[in-house]
């Protein structure tokens, strides 16, 4: 399935719970499986999400100061917990998760 988003939303391919919780991060590392429903209490308690901007819609930010976009492809941004539609896509063995939201979602741009 190809994804392209239309109008002034972004698509933004969500960081695994993995690459973000130091829990989460060290079970990977040490081959230890945590069950799918412990994964999803976390991800439910999480304030704000992340992730890496995929696509940017031709209208993003046309509405807002003078149009220039506050993030570009391949920034990691911050948006809100209840933001957006997730939209799951597989590919193999591995699940990846996007999400698409409005250009007003995005909270912050994470810099190195």
């Amino acid at each position: 399935m190809a994804i392209k988003v239309t109008g002034p939303r972004i698509l933004v391919k969500q960081h695994k719970l993995e690459d973000v919780n130091p829990v989460f991060k060290a079970a990977k590392a040490a081959g230890i499986a945590l069950p799918e429903a412990s994964r999803e209490v976390k991800l439910e308690q999480r304030a704000l999400d992340r992730g890496v901007v995929f696509q940017i819609g031709p209208l993003a930010y046309l509405d807002w100061d003078d149009g220039r976009p506050w993030c570009s492809v391949g920034d990691v941004v911050l948006y809100a917990r209840h933001a957006g539609k997730v939209i799951k896509e597989k590919e193999g063995e591995d699940v990846e998760e996007f999400i698409i939201l409005n250009d007003e979602d995005v909270i912050a741009v994470l810099e190195d």
